[in-house]
């Protein structure tokens, strides 16, 4: 068998649809654009001469969905709107009846490598603040980069149009 051939790449552009998480969630979009990639087989590998950008798109629709199968706090029927920079999540929560409240927070990027929800007001249920508040602190930070498979660094994060798009730089974690 011939050794592995390596083949050089001016430019590399991957997109990447529906990829889930490992916790769960789905990703619409991930892009890498990148410049100056070797690709090689017998595995498949790719290296970058540098850093690429990535861009990756959350819908509000899958936040929710997962937010439902989750269920954190015992909370139930989320339902996510994703607007001018905010993210406004309602759910039910039973105590002795049942109460709704919707959280309206900001996603905040923290050493560009972890992503928190930032609790900004409440909604509603005034006094739901203070759980809303302990739910947060519990799931936080949303996302870790440092469990994909690639060393990332977290620039700016846009909160609109009904999706999260994270942007950044991204190059493959080297082997070993």
């Amino acid at each position: 068998m011939a050794d592995s051939a390596n083949v050089s790449v001016g430019t590399l552009s991957a997109t990447l649809k529906r990829v889930r998480l490992p916790m769960g969630l789905l990703v619409q979009e991930v892009v890498i654009d990148a410049a100056d990639a070797t690709v090689s087989s017998e595995p498949l590998n790719v290296t970058l001469a540098d850093w690429g950008t990535i861009t990756a798109t959350v819908a509000a629709d899958d936040l929710a969905a997962f937010l439902n199968n989750e269920a954190p706090g015992g909370l139930r029927d989320f339902a996510v709107v994703i607007e001018s920079g905010s993210v406004k999540v309602s759910a039910t929560a039973k105590v002795i009846v049942e109460l709704r409240a919707t959280a309206v927070c900001t996603l905040v990027i923290r050493e560009g490598k972890q992503l928190f929800v930032q609790l900004d007001e409440v909604e509603g249920l005034a006094m739901a603040k203070g759980m809303i508040q302990g739910q947060l602190e519990q799931i936080n930070p949303v996302l870790d980069v440092g469990d994909l498979p690639f060393d990332i660094v977290l620039e700016k994060v846009v909160a609109q149009s009904q999706a999260i798009t994270l942007h950044g730089r991204a190059r493959p974690r080297p082997a070993g």
